[in-house]
């Protein structure tokens, strides 16, 4: 079962984690959301269908308006490396970007937008290429742009 946060810091109005929820030795991704219910089973089912299963994920709902919570709650209810946060109010976009980062601890973080969608072997890949040039602190891809009805544009 994964984890649902409900814990608050008194006066910042930002949902508390504990860092030991969201911990992996590995690799953690980020998910700042915000109003993404069209998007977000899709993006949360591309991130659990990765070939390399050694991850964990935080989702920072900010205090979307939409159906986005309902949907992270029940995705993360039958995956125990998914734990969400709903902020009590809205952030910012840079603050729940900045969120997601301080409330990990892992060797290897990775921001995947509430509406990005990620090939099965996203992960593998970066790990590959990483595990191939210990100097380098980013690995990144290419990327497609989608319209509304999933062609590339």
């Amino acid at each position: 079962m994964g984890s649902i946060i409900h814990d608050t810091t008194p006066d910042s109005g930002v949902t508390a984690v504990s860092a030991a929820s969201v911990e992996h030795p590995e690799v953690v991704f980020g998910l700042p959301v915000f109003n993404e219910s069209r998007y977000i089973k899709r993006t949360l089912a591309s991130i659990q269908a990765q070939t390399h299963q050694g991850f964990a994920a935080l989702i920072s709902d900010n205090c979307s308006s939409d159906d986005t919570e309902r949907l992270c709650r029940e995705f993360c209810a039958s995956d125990s490396r998914f734990t969400y946060v709903r902020q009590r109010s809205n952030i910012g976009a840079v603050a729940n970007f900045d969120f997601v980062l301080r409330h990990t601890r892992s060797p290897l973080f990775a921001w995947v937008g509430g509406h990005d969608t990620l090939h099965p072997s996203y992960l593998r890949f970066h790990l590959d290429r990483l595990a191939h040039h210990p100097q380098a602190c980013v690995s990144f891809s290419y990327f497609r742009f989608v319209d509304e009805a999933d062609r590339i544009v």
